[in-house]
C-alpha cells in the first residue's frame, strides 16, 4: 500500500540531474502518468524555454511554472519532473511538500557541468562557469534539502529508479 501523498511524486534537482529521464522510467514502473514541466510549458506556449526567457524574461517563465505547478498539484498517480528552479520560486517547494512526495535527484557539480557543455536548450546553462554553477547549486541547496527523499543519480538508471521506488513506498 502506498501513502496517499505517494500518488504524486515530484522530482527536483539541478538542471541536467536526470529528472526527465529518471521520471519517465519511474512513472512507467509505477504505472503513473509522467509530466515534464518544461515540456508542458513549451507545448502550451508554442515556444522553447530559451525563447520564453529571451522574449518574455525569467520572471514571466517562473510565473508560468508556478501556475503549472498549482495545476499539477491536484493530479493523481503522476510523476512530475520539475524545472531546476521550480521549487525555489513562488513557494514551489511548499506546494510540493504539501501535495506529494519530493525526491531530490542529486548529481555532482562536475557531472552537471559535463552534461551541460554542449546543451543550448537550457537558458541558465549558457556561459555558465564551474564557479557560477557552484554558486547556483549552493543557492538552491537549502530548498532542495527540504525533500524528504534524496537519491544520488549515479550508476544504472534501473538502480536509481529502484532506490526511489523503495523510498516512496510506505
Amino acid at each position: 500500500m502506498m501513502n496517499s501523498k505517494a500518488n504524486r511524486i515530484y522530482l527536483i534537482g539541478m538542471m541536467a540531474s536526470g529528472k526527465s529521464t529518471i521520471g519517465k522510467v519511474l512513472a512507467e514502473a509505477l504505472g503513473y502518468t509522467f509530466v515534464d514541466m518544461d515540456a508542458e510549458i513549451e507545448a502550451k506556449r508554442g515556444k522553447s524555454i530559451s525563447q520564453i526567457f529571451a522574449t518574455e524574461g525569467e520572471s514571466y517563465f517562473r510565473e508560468l511554472e508556478s501556475q503549472l505547478l498549482q495545476e499539477l498539484s491536484s493530479i493523481k498517480n503522476v510523476v512530475i519532473s520539475t524545472g531546476g528552479g521550480a521549487p525555489v520560486h513562488h513557494q514551489g517547494i511548499d506546494i510540493m511538500l504539501d501535495t506529494g512526495r519530493v525526491v531530490w535527484l542529486k548529481v555532482s557539480r562536475d557531472e552537471i557541468y559535463t552534461r551541460l557543455q554542449n546543451d543550448n536548450t537550457r537558458p541558465l546553462a549558457k556561459q555558465l562557469s564551474k564557479y557560477q554553477l557552484s554558486k547556483l547549486m549552493s543557492s538552491r541547496k537549502l530548498i532542495y534539502k527540504q525533500a524528504e527523499i534524496r537519491v544520488w543519480n549515479r550508476g544504472k538508471m534501473e538502480d536509481v529508479v529502484n532506490r526511489i521506488q523503495s523510498k516512496v513506498r510506505v
